[in-house]
Formats: structure tokens, sequence, C-alpha cells
């Protein structure tokens, strides 16, 4: 699209992960992707990466947090016996489709979205509620971080963030707030 719209010649690196919300990409940026050289930076997130249900396992991944007006980034987590359990697991779930179906709905099932995924528009039998499908559920507040994070990656006018899906008013209010490129 970028080259039909301009007429450049256009090269990219993907380096999307499956399961990164807002946090996660940041880290990944910062500690990787932001090392090549390059004209812009597509950070492709919906509602669920900028008010995700929860953070990703902190167990398994490095995670963002607070440190007053700081983002930190823990990367304890090469520390943690879940950790070195997946280590040890790697080979067999990589290879596996049943390891690696058990773990995505694990995944699925810890973040509530298990029963939106499997029965879709009749999830509201197992939900005490039925599911908003761009709005944030009930009682979802953005983390403490999205918004340092996305005023972080604005500071830098090639990183871009693009929007997969409308997202609910409060968060296109964190969008605005930061004044990141979209």
């Amino acid at each position: 699209q970028l080259a039909k719209n301009t007429g450049l010649t256009i090269e990219t690196l993907n380096f999307g992960k499956s399961d990164f919300n807002l946090s996660n990409m940041y880290q990944y940026y910062t500690d990787f992707a932001s090392g090549f050289d390059h004209d812009l930076a597509l950070f492709f997130v919906d509602q669920g990466d900028l008010i995700p249900a929860r953070q990703m396992d902190k167990d398994l991944y490095p995670f963002c947090y607070m440190d007053g007006e700081d983002i930190r980034i823990d990367y304890s987590f090469s520390n943690k016996p879940k950790f070195r359990m997946y280590q040890r697991l790697e080979k067999v779930s990589e290879y596996s489709a049943f390891f690696r179906l058990t773990y995505n709905a694990r995944k699925m099932l810890a973040r509530g979205e298990l029963g939106e995924v499997v029965l879709d528009k009749f999830s509201f039998l197992v939900e005490d509620e039925v599911p908003e499908p761009t709005g944030p559920k009930k009682g979802r507040e953005a983390p403490d971080w999205t918004v340092p994070i996305l005023l972080k990656l604005a500071e830098n006018p090639k990183n871009v963030l693009v929007t997969k899906n409308e997202l609910s008013p409060e968060a296109l209010a964190l969008v605005r707030q930061s004044g990141i490129n979209t």
C-alpha cells in the first residue's frame, strides 16, 4: 500500500510477534528492531494492544512497568521456573500442533477470550456479559504504561501507530493524548 500510494520502492522488515501488546512491542522495538536503519516503524495495534485484558505472562517474557515517571523493562523472566520449563519443552511444542493448541487455549482462557473464540456470538452463554466487539470489557482500564509508551514512541516522528480496527473512545483518547503519528 505504501509503494502504491507513494510511488517509491518499499523494503519491509517484519518484526511482528503474535500475542504482543503495546508493552511487548515497545520492549522488542527498544531492544532490537530500533537498531535497524529505517524510514518508518509501523506499530499495528488494536483495542486489546492498548488496553489489554492482562499483560503477557511475566514469567515468560520481558515486561514494561513504571518506575515513577520512567518506563522500565524487567528481564527477570529468564530466572523463573516457568521459563526454564518452557525452554525444556520448546522443541516438543514447536513441532507439535497439539502442544501449541493447548498452550494457546490456556492463554486465551486466562485472558477470558476462549468462550468468545469458540462460541462466537453465543459466548454470552458462558460469560457474565455479552462482549463489546470494539470496546474494552467492563471495568478494563489502560495499564499505567500505555500513555508513557505512546509518548515515548511519539518522540520519534518515524514511529507510526496503525490501527487494525476501530478503537473505543477511551483508547482513541489515549492515542490522541500522546500525539503519536497515526
